[in-house]
């Protein structure tokens, strides 16, 4: 996934997070199949409003944050425990 970083209007870099979501089984694998465009809206959203507040270009990403908000988005649309999520590799770009 990749979000536009926004600073006064105008962009200045872009964020990129691969992830990864981690079923505690067979039928929680369908159930993050089934609703994948879902949580990917959820998370581009997410990832949004968090490149206004925590993602700035040439500064630390704060990845704690990120996961905490992101793993409650995925708690909230599958159910508490359905799934883990790993993050796999973040970027930062001007």
């Amino acid at each position: 996934m990749t979000v536009p970083l926004l600073r006064d209007g105008y962009v200045s870099g872009s964020f990129h997070l691969r992830l990864n979501l981690a079923a505690t089984d067979a039928e929680a694998k369908t159930e993050i199949n089934r609703l994948m465009p879902r949580l990917e809206a959820a998370y581009l959203a997410n990832l949004s409003d968090l490149s206004e507040q925590f993602i700035r270009p040439g500064e630390s990403v704060d990845l704690d944050i990120i996961k905490m908000i992101l793993q409650s988005t995925t708690d909230r649309l599958l159910g508490q425990g359905v799934a883990n999520l790993l993050i796999v590799e973040t970027s930062v770009r001007r």
